[in-house]
């Protein structure tokens, strides 16, 4: 009797798998939810729809019931408590905080309905998770009348309204073609930051800190390049600041990575450039720090005493290994991937390198493309 009983359970009560998906409402406010279930031991989190963003909670389950608690890691926000039992595919319950209880009710949701992204094969290829393709419904933009001119093309800015990130759009000055597949790029990008900011705000809740904007917008040659600068703080004792450069080919609607548009020259190993540990940097980081040095002694002068001196250290090969690529107006520019003690010195604005002066190391046809942009 007690298997037939334990059948019927499994039969009727919803089992939860990783990233299970639901909607429904606490109270009368409409919310998503996702479930992550290992063993006994449940995590996950939940967003109001109004919002956008996430609020995370872990618990347990106990016979039918789940017993879920919100988790504040860097905040000093009350916690929240959710008492779930079975409802068909769903579930049904409590949420309580500080006194105040409110009635839940959950329906597991099998997958996104279509939405605005549904043809952006950017966002396509980001493989979002049911939960994310949900909340990516709640993104909305408002026009910030700002309207700017950039190489001959029209530019419109838009602010995503519930995380206040703003982001470019082309109004004109390219083929339809190419401006359709631009705007798709940006749009990507920008849901991508709004999803990112509900990530961040599941670890600080009310302390976080977002912001985002980009730099050095070029449209020339078939080529849409910009730099973004990210910084956010999430929780823990310090905030984070990055760079990463985005590059789209206008022409056939693919990322420009420049780490492989670089030739077999380029990559191979240079026997005559070691750093400390004896391995050798490749022809192209060779070639870029004896640039360097000759065109930038005061930034690339060695210290007298290396250990105890704050400077970043561009001076020393192994800076060069961890590297990335921008592509501007005025040449290729050096962004350094610095521990995080050192993170203020990826702000890189002094290094840029003529594109006259990398024939033989980036491939011909990309290359005669960069050589053409104007300052």
């Amino acid at each position: 009797m007690k298997n037939v009983l334990a059948i019927v359970l499994l039969i009727f009560a919803p089992v939860i798998l990783f990233g299970q998906t639901f909607t429904g409402t606490i109270g009368k406010i409409p919310v998503y939810l996702e479930l992550d279930n290992t063993g006994t031991e449940i995590s996950g989190r939940y967003c109001y729809q109004k919002k956008g963003l996430n609020i995370g909670f872990s618990g347990e389950r106990k016979g039918k019931q789940l017993l879920l608690t919100t988790v504040n890691y860097f905040s000093e926000l009350g916690e929240e408590v959710f008492k779930l039992t079975p409802n068909g595919t769903g579930w049904k319950g409590t949420w309580a905080k500080e006194g105040k209880q409110l009635a839940v009710n959950l329906q597991l949701v099998k997958s996104a309905p279509a939405n605005r992204f549904s043809n952006n094969r950017f966002v396509q290829k980001q493989s979002m998770s049911t939960y994310q393709q949900l909340v990516a419904g709640l993104y909305k933009l408002s026009d910030l009348d700002s309207i700017v001119y950039t190489d001959g093309k029209k530019l419109r800015y838009f602010e995503e309204m519930h995380s206040s990130i703003p982001l470019f759009r082309i109004d004109s000055g390219l083929p339809e073609l190419q401006m359709k597949t631009a705007n798709e790029f940006l749009e990507s990008i920008q849901l991508s930051e709004f999803l990112s900011y509900g990530e961040c705000t599941e670890y600080a809740n009310s302390n976080t800190e977002y912001s985002f904007d980009v730099s050095g917008i070029l449209i020339q040659s078939g080529i849409l390049s910009f730099l973004t600068h990210h910084y956010n703080y999430c929780g823990g004792p310090h905030p984070n600041y990055y760079e990463t450069p985005v590059c789209l080919d206008l022409l056939n609607g693919e990322e420009i990575k420049l780490q492989k548009a670089l030739t077999e020259l380029a990559v191979e190993e240079n026997p005559l450039q070691t750093d400390d540990d004896g391995e050798s940097l490749t022809n192209f980081s060779a070639f870029l720090f004896r640039y360097v040095q000759k065109h930038y002694p005061e930034e690339m002068a060695v210290p007298e005493d290396a250990e105890n001196d704050d400077r970043c250290p561009f001076y020393s090969p192994n800076s060069w290994h961890y590297i990335s690529y921008s592509i501007e107006r005025e040449g290729l520019r050096i962004l350094f991937d610095f521990p995080y003690i050192l993170n203020y010195c990826n702000d890189s604005e002094w290094v840029i390198i003529p594109y006259s002066e990398l024939k033989g190391f980036i491939e011909p046809q990309l290359l005669e493309r960069l050589i053409k942009i104007k300052p």
